[in-house]
């Protein structure tokens, strides 16, 4: 009798445990490496920006019908003499499902590497399946700008706005 019962307990915990495993959504390999992208912009005194677009990993529902995705697009200033200033980065995430996509978070961040620059002001938003930023550094009497957006595809492709 007790033979019984620890096969039917055993085979319970083996049925629950299939079900939870398909219940679980399932995430993309983590090794795989990020999809990068990279763009230069100068401007007429030398200085100029680099602009990195990263693709993050993917997770997938259970079904496979919609996924998530995030990305993220850096703004790196460098004054005319070469030096890193500052970077301004907005990070986005997405669900698509092959027909419609739609932008479900937006964060910002920002990074100071010369004392003299300060961040002015920054916003974000989402609308639709797009998300973007603004911020505004200041050093002494000059200011720049950066602009940077994300959108997503029904199919998960990411590109800039």
């Amino acid at each position: 009798m007790n033979f019984r019962l620890n096969h039917r307990l055993i085979v319970c915990a083996a049925i629950v445990a299939l079900i939870f495993s398909m219940i679980v959504p399932v995430y993309a390999d983590t090794s795989l490496p990020n999809n990068t992208t990279y763009e230069t912009l100068t401007f007429d005194d030398g200085s100029y920006v680099r602009i990195k677009t990263t693709e993050h990993q993917t997770s997938i529902s259970l079904l496979g019908t919609t996924k998530s995705k995030s990305a993220s697009r850096s703004y790196t200033y460098y004054e005319s003499n070469n030096t890193k200033a500052w970077d301004f980065t907005i990070t986005g995430t997405f669900e698509y499902d092959g027909s419609k996509a739609k932008a479900t978070a937006v964060s910002t961040d920002y990074n100071i590497y010369v004392s003299s620059w300060k961040l002015v002001s920054r916003d974000a938003s989402k609308n639709g399946a797009s998300v973007s930023a603004t911020g505004k550094f200041k050093c002494n009497l000059l200011s720049k700008s950066a602009t940077i957006g994300l959108k997503c595809s029904a199919n998960g492709t990411i590109s800039s706005l």
